[in-house]
């Protein structure tokens, strides 16, 4: 659009982001280049972690260790809230633990449903891409 009073050309920037909503509360998942390659860095190790920690619950439940049932928890709760706050921002998951009445087993299952229905959209897209791009070549 051009400001017709001081012949300025005015462009907006339109955000790459992917709107969701989580428990009730309104997210954005920041969709630039350098957010995606951040995620696709540092998901991976933090799932490996959560992983990790999974076992270390089921040792400790099968030993009655309740101090390393206790670590092993809080290991997880920190590894989820980092998972969680990369992709929705910072803040996010202190957000939905107030949702979910402080379950972290909540907002984990939450945001791995969020993730898979995001990355099933994203391939959605990358499939009309391909398809138009066929009809028009």
């Amino acid at each position: 659009m051009v400001n017709k009073k001081t012949n300025v050309i005015e462009v907006g920037f339109k955000k790459k982001v992917q709107p969701v909503r989580l428990g009730g509360l309104d997210f954005e998942i920041k969709t630039g280049t350098k957010y995606r390659n951040q995620y696709l860095e540092e998901l991976p190790k933090m799932e490996e972690d959560l992983n990790g920690y999974q076992e270390d619950i089921k040792e400790a439940s099968k030993n009655h260790d309740v101090n390393a049932l206790k670590e092993a928890v809080a290991k997880t709760e920190a590894t989820v809230k980092k998972c969680v706050d990369l992709v929705l921002g910072e803040g996010a998951f202190d957000q939905l633990m107030e949702v979910a009445d402080d379950d972290v087993d909540v907002v984990l299952e939450a945001f791995s449903e969020m993730t898979d229905k995001y990355n099933a959209l994203q391939t959605k897209k990358k499939a009309n891409a391909y398809i138009e791009g066929k009809k028009q070549g």
